[in-house]
């Protein structure tokens, strides 16, 4: 299972999202299904689940925790980052990153 993590870690994933309603935040849902966007990609949508901790500040430096859980039960978090808000546009861009598997902290 080590290989999903090098290859999901290694990725320092970055998407863009755009803001509606009063535009303040990132729903936790849009920041859960963009993440699980980008994994569907490398993954079937079966093998794993995201779940984020709540919505998140649109400002650059605003930071959020997700659970990465994957159908073997192995468990990563996932970091999520605002990394630019186009105020023009209403789009945000944030990277996100896994930092634990099971707990323990990602060394490199």
């Amino acid at each position: 299972m080590r290989n999903k993590l090098i290859v999901f870690a290694g990725m320092g994933a970055v998407a863009t999202l755009t803001l509606t309603g009063c535009g303040e935040y990132l729903a936790a849902a849009d920041v859960e299904a963009s993440i699980e966007q980008d994994l569907t990609e490398e993954y079937s949508e079966d093998e794993f689940d995201v779940e984020c901790d709540g919505d998140i500040d649109a400002e650059v430096g605003e930071q959020m925790t997700c659970e990465l859980e994957w159908e073997d039960d192995m468990t990563e978090t996932v970091e999520v980052t605002i990394l630019e808000v186009d105020e023009d546009t209403s789009e945000v861009e944030f990277g996100f990153e896994v930092t634990h598997v099971d707990g323990e902290p990602i060394t490199e």
